[in-house]
């Protein structure tokens, strides 16, 4: 087993995503359970008092301010979701190629899906600007947290946009803890 650090500059914002992979022999690959892929390398994250935005190190959205509540999202909306967290200035959903990159990278850690094909695929859909597929998981990603927190309490945690600006999440940075593999 190897581990080394992916680094991805995104040119649109300069920003810079590196996230921790591990690659594996083929022996390995095939007998590897992707449940366990950071066992080796968890770290128990105590949470801040000040923390109202919690992403544990199996990916599970908790916000503890509210009784230590799971946000149950999928794979794909649960990296969307990451995105706009990594990225609190926002950006315009026209421009959500520019972010195909980063995006990829964070789901293929959080699904630990292992097919390329179908990964890319996925990818494509959800940054083509003319396909729904975007629009629809903003809008699984909104019915989670107004179930879970009432329509009032989940503005501050669902990307939220005035029409021509960035859409971003209202929650500052400063109360949102990432695990490590997603920092």
């Amino acid at each position: 087993m190897i581990m080394h650090q992916t680094t991805i500059t995104s040119s649109s914002k300069n920003t810079v995503l590196s996230i921790p992979h591990i690659a594996y022999t083929n022996y390995e690959q095939e007998n590897f359970s992707y449940a366990r892929v950071y066992e080796e390398n968890e770290q128990y994250n105590e949470i801040a008092p000040h923390i109202l935005l919690y992403i544990d190190n199996n990916y599970n959205i908790i916000l503890p301010k509210h009784g230590n509540i799971n946000i149950k999202l999928d794979p794909l909306p649960k990296s969307l979701y990451i995105l706009f967290l990594r990225h609190p200035e926002g950006f315009l959903l026209k421009h959500i190629a520019q972010y195909a990159t980063e995006l990829e990278v964070i789901y293929r850690v959080v699904s630990a899906r292992r097919n390329n094909t179908v990964i890319k695929r996925i990818i494509t859909e959800i940054t083509n600007p003319t396909n729904n597929m975007l629009h629809k998981n903003l809008s699984i990603i909104r019915a989670a947290f107004i179930k879970a927190l009432g329509l009032e309490e989940a503005q501050n945690y669902i990307p939220v946009h005035c029409k021509r600006s960035e859409e971003y999440v209202k929650l500052g940075k400063a109360y949102i803890q990432l695990p490590w593999t997603l920092q």
